[in-house]
């Protein structure tokens, strides 16, 4: 029987109180000794299923090389489709040197036996290329699972050797309720080539960076009951047959993207029946991280302002707001005095709760973005909740009660907070 004491050295156990030991019910492995660990925990008394499992790998080969084998052994030691952990995360840290791929697909290949519901792998910021990317020869080697919810943030899962079991995870997710692809790697071609054989009945939220749009609005007619859309990466198109569909999504709740997206996507939208309340978040494409921010579209935005004037009736939205000193709203703050709904939508938007966070380089640059908000937020004569986040550090106590009490006197009936 192997050592207790030994197992707590390594840190999966712990003595919640004296006499008692215990499997922790969330563990992060990252040393060599945990990962080694593994096996002795696997064949010890004190072996249980666990809430969560984290495994942050290290960045220098040799040693993650080592790791992954470890965490194979362990997966495939496992009893096939039990439940020995519902939530298992990997983090491959490869900023340094691409992951291995010969190592990462033994760990794919018996991810099933795990039984996790839940399941994330993430790269680093500006990972490397994964290396020795061989195409698997059995492409059929892909087992049905129980997983709720995928997130995929690592280009590695679209290598030739990975892209089998990506692909079979999809069309065998019949118990899918989220699907989350922030990784970019595949393009309009391949989505369109993967998504017709994918049907998820219990689809609830989805991010597809790198599909077109009029692939997703074919995937999202199958595909009702969706609550969540999140558009970063959406290839946009000026086909304007695509914005005839008429999308019908009734059970819709929430919409985020950034002006050009949001607006693109609104287009191809049927008005939604549901009185429930609409979050729509105005906000930077999570892909394009690593490219310079875009100015604020603001004539995407009042297009969209307009077009949800359609969609939602009387029904009350939420809307986001992220401001920095490179997304500039200026033009929001224009004389827009005719009386037409296109001229100034936001007169007609039935708003419960708005939030705007402002991100500037300096105080100067906040202050700036806080006058615009200033001018702008009046034009919603119907908001319930306003709250405008600005930064502890950007703006004195004394110049936060005066930009409190002047957007008080413009909007009397509404709850400010200027944090």
């Amino acid at each position: 029987m192997l050592s207790g004491e030994y197992l707590s050295g390594v840190g999966f156990l712990h003595t919640p109180e004296p006499g008692v030991i215990s499997t922790r019910s969330f563990m992060q492995l990252n040393s060599m000794d945990m990962f080694s660990g593994l096996a002795h925990w696997r064949i010890s008394q004190y072996f249980s299923s666990v809430e969560a499992l984290a495994f942050k790998l290290s960045p220098q080969d040799n040693v993650r090389n080592e790791q992954l084998s470890s965490l194979a052994r362990f997966f495939a030691s496992l009893p096939p489709f039990g439940f020995n952990c519902r939530v298992v995360n990997i983090f491959l840290e490869d900023f340094e040197e691409g992951v291995d791929l010969q190592f990462l697909t033994s760990i794919m290949a018996q991810l099933h036996r795990t039984g996790c519901v839940d399941f994330r792998i993430q790269s680093s910021y500006l990972a490397k290329p994964a290396r020795f990317d061989v195409p698997p020869t059995d492409v059929d080697n892909v087992f049905t699972h129980n997983m709720e919810r995928l997130f995929i943030h690592s280009p590695a899962i679209f290598s030739a050797s990975l892209m089998p079991w990506f692909i079979g995870t999809l069309v065998l997710g019949a118990t899918l309720t989220s699907v989350d692809v922030l990784s970019v790697g595949l393009g309009p071609l391949e989505w369109a080539a993967i998504l017709p054989g994918v049907f998820l009945p219990f689809l609830r939220e989805l991010r597809l960076v790198g599909v077109d749009l009029p692939t997703l609005i074919a995937f999202l007619h199958r595909h009702s009951s969706l609550l969540a859309i999140y558009l970063d990466g959406l290839r946009l198109t000026d086909d304007p047959q695509v914005f005839r569909l008429s999308l019908t999504l009734p059970r819709l709740r929430t919409i985020e993207g950034d002006e050009w997206q949001i607006l693109c996507f609104l287009q191809s939208l049927a008005p939604l029946e549901s009185q429930d309340l609409l979050t729509v978040s105005f906000r930077d494409d999570y892909s394009m991280a690593a490219k310079p921010l875009e100015p604020f579209d603001t004539d995407a935005c009042l297009r969209s302002f307009s077009l949800l004037t359609e969609l939602v009736g009387e029904s009350y939205l939420t809307l986001y707001f992220n401001f920095t000193n490179l997304r500039r709203f200026s033009t929001f703050s224009e004389d827009r005095t005719s009386n037409s709904p296109n001229s100034c939508p936001e007169r007609y938007l039935r708003v419960d709760r708005m939030e705007i966070n402002i991100f500037g380089q300096s105080q100067s640059d906040c202050t700036a973005l806080l006058e615009n908000c200033i001018e702008w937020t009046p034009l919603f004569s119907r908001i319930k909740v306003l709250r405008i986040w600005v930064g502890e550090m950007m703006l004195t106590d004394d110049a936060r009660q005066g930009y409190l009490q002047r957007l008080s006197l413009s909007l009397p009936e509404t709850t400010i907070s200027l944090v």
